[in-house]
């Protein structure tokens, strides 16, 4: 039986948003069992090759792989590997004050705490694998311990409703982060459906639907409010909150926002200082 096993250095358990409490995997021997036993945090087991069963409460599965099972803090589980085909699984226990939010977001309950994971399978074991090695090298290993939890509970979440990634919802949000971190940039409407994985006319409709407006203009208003937010609480000059929002050039800037603002920049600025500065 092999076993692989590393545990964090919890300090302080009860002020952490999200930390990993351990991880590691085991290559079960035949008829292999733990429990019946409670933990004080959640241990997540992803079934790699084999299979056995879990036990919770008068509740029995018969578990195998590409499956999951979670343990919730201070539920009695006993679980046993098979004795002709022993399972081999990867674990990794977390816990933090939001821990409990993460795992209904990755649609985890006690009523059903069973994924089957699906295409995103081998994702998620080496998710666990990498999360596993950085804890081990690392100098700041419940950093990327963190960040090796976030990408599970994200890929958990997939594997439970594959359907999102065709919805229209979803379309959107993607070309909407991608028109965020790519604000600065000199990029087209064919840029952000290529993203995306759809036609221009596919992306509108999405748009139109999702909040009434076409891909353009949605672009047009995000850089319109960066760059009112630049110039309300900055001191940069017109040229560098113009190129720090996406315009090209002052002028530029002040064109876009005559004609969807009714309004120039030096207006916006001097507005702010009005706030600041109100007469006696």
């Amino acid at each position: 039986m092999e076993l692989r096993f590393v545990q964090t250095e919890i300090y302080p358990p009860d002020q952490s948003a999200l930390q990993m409490r351990a991880c590691g995997w085991e290559e079960c021997s035949s008829g292999h069992s733990f429990g019946p036993a409670a933990r004080d945090y959640y241990l997540l087991h992803v079934i790699e090759d084999g299979e056995g069963e879990y036990f919770l409460d008068d509740r029995h599965y018969k578990l195998g792989k590409n499956q999951a099972f979670l343990i919730f803090p201070g539920d009695v589980t006993f679980y046993r590997a098979d004795e002709k085909n022993p399972w081999k699984y990867r674990w990794i226990g977390y816990s933090g004050i939001a821990a409990a939010d993460y795992t209904r977001q990755a649609g985890i309950s006690r009523e059903n705490p069973i994924v089957n994971l699906g295409d995103v399978a081998e994702k998620i074991l080496q998710t666990i694998t990498n999360t596993y090695d950085d804890a081990h090298t690392l100098n700041r290993a419940t950093l990327a311990a963190l960040g090796g939890l976030y990408r599970l509970f994200a890929l958990i979440a997939q594997a439970q409703q594959p359907e999102l990634a065709s919805t229209k919802s979803v379309y959107f949000e993607r070309a909407r982060w991608y028109m965020q971190a790519n604000l600065q940039r000199s990029i087209r409407v064919e840029d952000i459906a290529d993203y995306v994985g759809l036609s221009r006319s596919q992306l509108f409709r999405v748009f139109k639907e999702a909040v009434g407006l076409s891909p353009q203009m949605m672009l047009i208003n995000m850089k319109l409010e960066c760059a009112e937010g630049l110039l309300a609480a900055t001191e940069l000059t017109l040229s560098e909150v113009a190129l720090s929002s996406g315009f090209s050039s002052a002028a530029r800037m002040g064109d876009v926002f005559r004609k969807y603002r009714d309004v120039t920049p030096l207006q916006i600025r001097k507005r702010r200082n009005q706030d600041q500065n109100p007469c006696c």
